[in-house]
């Protein structure tokens, strides 16, 4: 079985490229650099997915994707309608570069 035939969801990757207010300050803004990239979230029990997307004590879900899927940490995802906030991305199998696959912990955003 290979890799991409068990990647069956889509996502939404948005970066964040803040913009200056008047004040001075900055305001987030949020920008599409990714679309229907696939991807497999995989969540802390394995496959019962009923937890996806809800806040618990351990609310990171894996999110597995291709080597050349532009994801980075502080990204944003969004899946089936769901918007996650990216918190560590690395490559699964601990090489550098990415070789395998990457993978992702992703939490469903506040």
């Amino acid at each position: 079985m290979s890799l991409s035939s068990l990647l069956v969801e889509r996502m939404e990757i948005s970066r964040n490229t803040p913009t200056r207010d008047t004040l001075g300050g900055t305001t987030p803004s949020w920008s599409v650099v990714a679309s229907d990239v696939v991807c497999r979230r995989v969540t802390p029990r394995g496959s019962d997915d009923s937890s996806i997307g809800k806040r618990s004590s351990f609310s990171a879900v894996k999110l597995n994707c291709l080597p050349a899927a532009d994801i980075l940490r502080n990204d944003r995802v969004t899946i089936g309608g769901t918007i996650y906030d990216v918190i560590f991305v690395g490559d699964a199998l601990g090489g550098t570069p990415y070789v395998h696959h990457k993978q992702a912990l992703i939490e469903a955003h506040s």
